[in-house]
């Protein structure tokens, strides 16, 4: 949840970015605890990232909570897409029937911005609190699956900047 002070800062971009949007007139401004209620639950991080994206833009309409809001949102969706389904494997031992638990949790952490790695962890750790007799297990991946190192060539002395390209197979 964003605090007071935080959603002073966010104003404050915005009042800047935008001469329509007023100022703030003291931290006791009511619009400051209207702006905390109204975007609830969001990240401080998910927030700031939204203001600035929209505040970049030509904008109509004043900025208002809904328009961070669904840039909330649209934000978390393509962090989501970026890493794509093919990077969060499950670990072995996962529950009859726990799969979409254990890939909306992962899913989620994504959206907060952990890599993959660090979201199929969280997950993996929310599915081991929650039944405590699973045992949840990571294996190597598959040769297939390991990112693969080519070596570009070039013609001596001649370098693109780029002496690897990393791919997955």
């Amino acid at each position: 949840m964003i605090r007071i002070d935080q959603m002073a800062e966010l104003l404050t971009i915005a009042a800047g970015a935008d001469t329509r949007f007023p100022g703030l007139s003291s931290m006791q401004d009511p619009r400051l605890a209207a702006w905390v209620q109204i975007l609830g639950e969001t990240r401080y991080e998910d927030a700031e990232a939204a203001v600035l994206r929209i505040v970049r833009r030509p904008q109509l309409q004043v900025l208002q909570p809904g328009h961070v809001i669904a840039e909330v949102k649209v934000l978390r969706e393509e962090r989501v897409k970026a890493a794509g389904d093919h990077a969060l494997t499950p670990p072995d031992g996962l529950p009859p029937g726990r799969w979409p638990e254990w890939l909306r949790s992962a899913k989620h952490a994504i959206g907060d911005g952990c890599t993959p790695e660090q979201a199929m962890d969280l997950a993996d750790h929310q599915i081991s609190a929650a039944y405590p007799n699973a045992k949840l297990e990571r294996r190597e991946l598959p040769a297939s699956r390991r990112p693969l190192v080519i070596e570009e060539h070039q013609p001596r002395g001649m370098s693109s900047g780029r002496e690897q390209i990393g791919r997955t197979a």
